[in-house]
């Protein structure tokens, strides 16, 4: 320590010092979070992805009348 610095200077210079590291801790959480933000999103959107691209599934229709399915055709609620 310097001679010519009061106590009150080398207090501040202190107090400085450990909020220099305080926020670097800080900063060090958030940057964690953030990367482990991004890898979860990453992983949510993949696995969405992976699913809405599944493909068809298999499925069966009934049309009634001739072979252009008029009798099915505009006249689905006729009925009611």
């Amino acid at each position: 320590m310097c001679k010519n610095v009061s106590t009150s200077s080398y207090k501040y210079i202190v107090r400085v010092c450990h909020l220099k590291q305080e926020i670097k801790k800080i900063l060090e959480k958030m940057q964690k979070l953030v990367f482990s933000g991004v890898i979860l999103l990453a992983v949510l959107f993949t696995t969405e992805l992976r699913v809405a691209s599944a493909g068809w599934l298999p499925a069966h229709a009934t049309f009634y009348g001739g072979s252009d399915a008029s009798g099915t055709m505009g006249k689905t609620c006729s009925t009611f």
